[in-house]
């Protein structure tokens, strides 16, 4: 469950993933101790991948992706406020995580899940948010009182639109 994540399928695959890993990967080192960020990056993707395989047993799994959105979901809870980019748009990381969570649950409940193993992405974030509470508790619990407060306002965004 670890060579996986030195795979890629393609040039543009490792490209993204190294893009994701110099800006989420840079942002933690300020943040925890190196064995910390280790810790994040492995298990997130561990589990990351485990779960991709529960969801498509037989569907091949390759890239660093899961262990990447680990690296986003512990950053999420540190630092629920930074801005990054959501299909160009800029955003606080707290709602792009509510956000991206919100396109991967409609995509699997819909059957639209393609060869992109978005559940494994799923798990890889939550790994890396779980490991944040663990690591450096009072500053994820901000950080989660955060990503409440932006999954609320998606909630009632959803239910507005959509009665």
């Amino acid at each position: 469950m670890i060579t996986y994540m030195f795979l890629h399928a393609n040039l543009l695959h490792l490209a993204m993933n190294m893009l994701g890993l110099v800006t989420f990967g840079r942002a933690l080192e300020e943040i925890l101790s190196r064995f910390e960020w280790y810790l994040v990056y492995f298990a997130s993707g561990v589990a990351g991948g485990l779960l991709q395989i529960a969801f498509t047993p037989f569907e091949p799994v390759v890239g660093a992706s899961a262990a990447i959105f680990g690296l986003i979901g512990c950053m999420t809870m540190l630092r629920p406020l930074s801005i990054m980019f959501f299909f160009l748009i800029p955003v606080p990381l707290a709602l792009f995580a509510v956000l991206y969570t919100l396109f991967v649950v409609l995509l699997v409940k819909w059957g639209l899940v393609t060869n992109v193993a978005h559940v494994g992405h799923l798990g890889g974030m939550g790994t890396g948010a779980m490991l944040a509470l663990v690591m450096r508790p009072m500053m994820a619990l901000r950080g989660l009182a955060v990503v409440a407060v932006m999954a609320a306002l998606v909630w009632l965004v959803l239910k507005f639109v959509h009665p």
